[in-house]
């Protein structure tokens, strides 16, 4: 989601038959970034690492590190997580939407 939201566009683009997914999930090259967004290829790469070790372990790690391109693009501090508590109730059949 994070590419796409980059580019405005799928990371990886083919067809929908077997062999295509295979391809596009064993052996295909990462997309690589270049001009401005360049800082975030480390990120993308982590998020879309074909061997599951190398991917980031949750989504704290992918924070940290866009905090620190965020930094080092902006010199200011990145603002601090505000965890929200969710209440999974409040969401079951009430006709909410995530979009």
């Amino acid at each position: 989601m994070l590419f796409e939201m980059l580019t405005g566009h799928l990371p990886f683009r083919g067809g929908r038959d077997w062999e295509e997914w295979k391809r596009l999930h064993k052996a295909a090259p990462l997309p690589v970034l270049d001009g401005a967004l360049a800082a975030m290829n480390a990120v993308l790469q982590g998020c879309l690492a074909k061997a599951p070790g190398q991917r980031f372990a949750d989504f704290g790690a992918v924070r940290g590190r866009l905090a620190e391109i965020y930094e080092k693009l902006t010199g200011e501090a990145a603002a601090a997580c505000q965890r929200a508590q969710l209440n999974a109730e409040d969401c079951v059949n009430k006709g909410s939407t995530v979009s």
